[in-house]
């Protein structure tokens, strides 16, 4: 079976939905569209489709409008929905509702706009440029996909493995800590090895948590390093970003200086860092490549713990954890694992001491973070895209190498004509492009550069924003 459309949307989480809704507001005539979304219910993903009601946005829904125009979008949904939280631009609501809230914008855009919509719950596996120009789409099941224009919105991939790869097949390893298996049948009162010690590894503390599971949970990363809560309060003024250093060193030495002068004024350095994310993004590329290196080796680990944090809510779940000695924080490296029935013993050494030491757990969780090493992606369709050379990775390995609107580079460092990026495959260039405020204006601007092109008319330098709409739905697929 062959199905043709206008543009081909790759992934249906936040990313892809938002680019299809934006899609019907921005071109003139019918468009049609299909998206290939292995889950069945749009605008969820692996972010916003937890039914876990602790697992909270890590965001106040003030920040989480899906329109770059209508800022206080998402919170006028919230208090239609649940009336108590109208006006609640700072609270930290379950991500379920998000997703419901972005499902529903779909639904207005196929009501207001010209959008034709397929969704399509496959999988794709491989794509070719066709000999008349188009792209061709191949899902997993065989079904072929013909579209002007393709649009990667993956999201986030798959994690590395962190186990030695002859010792990945122990009884009890949950590769991917999103699997629908990774927590499932544990001893109410067992213990939980989660290798990471990031946001993933937090977010299943609370689903276990949510069951009233009663055993003992260790997490274990190289550094041992934990995000931190938000702190709400007043923000910091980021004129001082206007003017900084284009090293690593001297930018870490111009954040410490402005948390210093924040202090002073009573102020916490959460409103220091928080003062950077609108500049982020022009900050990353004034750094030379080598600078953006010494970056990730250097800084990244401590970036990631001050810039990504989670809900007040969520540090009484640990408090409560830590203070009843449930929960342990290790800094240390895997060494060797093996199946000692009825449990699995992890030697790993410390990292402060270089001592070894033997963990006894029933289960083991991988909770690190996103491959973005393309020469280490097992992904499929990112493997085809590489190796016939439409889709180089970008120099720093955090994604695929795009141009400044999202297009592919090919081998040659060529922008595709026809083949986009949108989201987390942008990092390489972007830095800061996995979030809703980034995520928003990439899919509107996209949107604009496809309804030229289909339309055939020149995309001018600036996109002009579509009519926004009025509908706040309360409908959720």
């Amino acid at each position: 079976m062959q199905t043709q459309v206008d543009v081909l949307i790759v992934g249906g989480g936040f990313s892809g939905t938002m680019l299809a809704c934006q899609l019907g507001r921005h071109c003139a005539r019918e468009v049609a569209v299909a998206v290939l979304e292995r889950n069945g219910q749009p605008g969820r993903g692996i972010a916003y489709g937890s039914q876990c009601s602790e697992h909270l946005l890590n965001v106040p829904s003030g920040n989480m409008s899906a329109f770059p125009n209508r800022p206080d979008h998402f919170v006028q949904w919230l208090g239609k929905r649940i009336p108590k939280l109208t006006g609640c631009s700072n609270e930290f609501v379950p991500r379920r509702l998000f997703g419901q809230y972005v499902g529903g914008q779909l639904d207005c855009a196929l009501a207001e706009t010209p959008l034709k919509l397929r969704w399509i719950g496959e999988e794709a596996s491989s794509i070719w440029q066709g000999e008349s120009g188009e792209v061709v789409v191949q899902s997993l099941s065989g079904a072929k996909f013909m579209a002007r224009c393709v649009v990667l919105a993956t999201g986030n991939l798959a994690p590395a493995d962190p186990l030695p790869s002859h010792q990945n097949c122990i009884s009890g390893y949950a590769r991917y800590a999103w699997s629908a298996d990774a927590l499932q049948g544990l001893p109410c009162s067992g213990a939980v090895l989660l290798l990471g010690s990031g946001l993933t590894a937090i977010d299943q503390i609370l689903a276990l948590h949510a069951t009233d599971f009663r055993g003992h949970i260790y997490m274990l990363s190289r550094r041992g390093l934990t995000s931190w809560v938000h702190k709400l309060g007043n923000g910091w003024p980021s004129n001082w970003t206007q003017s900084l250093p284009c090293t690593a060193r001297g930018l870490l030495s111009a954040v410490r200086s402005e948390v210093r002068k924040a202090t002073l004024s009573n102020r916490d350095w959460r409103a220091v860092i928080d003062s950077l994310r609108p500049n982020s993004q022009r900050i990353w590329q004034t750094l030379p490549l080598e600078e953006r290196k010494r970056f990730l080796r250097h800084v990244r680990p401590y970036w990631e713990v001050h810039r990504h944090r989670y809900a007040p809510r969520v540090q009484h779940v640990l408090g409560e954890l830590l203070a009843a000695n449930r929960l342990s924080v290790i800094a240390g490296r895997v060494l060797e694992c093996h199946y000692q029935s009825p449990v699995n013993e992890v030697r790993y050494r410390k990292r402060s001491t270089g001592e070894e030491s033997t963990l006894r757990v029933d289960r083991i969780v991988n909770c690190t973070g996103p491959e973005t090493d393309f020469r280490k992606v097992q992904d499929p369709l990112m493997r085809s895209l590489v190796l016939q050379g439409l889709a180089r990775p970008d120099a720093l390995s955090l994604g695929l190498d795009v141009a400044e609107d999202g297009a592919l580079l090919d081998e040659a460092g060529i922008p595709s004509r026809n083949i986009f990026a949108i989201g987390p495959l942008r990092k390489g260039r972007l830095w800061e492009t996995t979030a809703v405020p980034e995520i928003r204006v990439q899919a509107e601007t996209l949107a604009h550069r496809l309804a030229c092109t289909l339309e055939g008319s020149r995309v001018p330098q600036k996109a002009h924003a579509a009519k926004p709409s009025n509908c706040i739905s309360d409908n959720g697929r």
